[in-house]
């Protein structure tokens, strides 16, 4: 309904929140079953840049995908996602900025790893074109979105 038009960012904040509060419940269930994420990702917003609503829905779904993720929060240095993402062993990598001013982060972040990580890139300013640019491998538009790109390259991984 997000991706229609058809519901709005706080109406999609609601329903992440309760998927998120249905993931806490389920997630011993599932852990008893041997249920295990699909992959792992890091998440934050990117230094210079204190937005996060965008990166909470993104969290969320991919949360709901199956995807353990990481939230490094907001105001994030190159150095911190390298250090997190290298510890918990990730698979994605995703970078979140709001203003135009901070954009520049993504790209000196992507240059601080190695080729070895998946970039998924988001925010308002940001697009497929600048993605290309800064050598990301995915933009996406929405949370929705992310989420699905993230749960099928993580498929095709395996």
């Amino acid at each position: 309904k997000f991706k229609e038009g058809q519901i709005y960012v706080p109406e999609m904040l609601i329903a992440a929140k309760a998927m998120q509060a249905g993931l806490k419940v389920l997630a011993p269930s599932l852990k008893a079953e041997g249920v295990e994420p699909i992959g792992k990702a890091v998440i934050g917003t990117v230094k210079g840049d204190l937005h996060d609503i965008g990166k909470n829905l993104v969290k969320m779904m991919m949360d709901g995908a199956g995807i353990e993720m990481v939230d490094l929060g907001v105001d994030v240095p190159e150095e911190k996602f390298v250090e997190k993402a290298e510890e918990i062993g990730a698979d994605i990598i995703c970078l979140s900025a709001l203003l135009t001013t901070t954009m520049p982060a993504i790209e000196t972040t992507i240059k601080a790893f190695e080729d070895k990580y998946i970039f998924m890139i988001g925010g308002a300013p940001v697009s497929e074109e600048y993605a290309k640019q800064v050598h990301a491998d995915y933009y996406t538009t929405d949370a929705a979105a992310a989420a699905d790109v993230a749960k099928k390259v993580l498929q095709e991984k395996k």
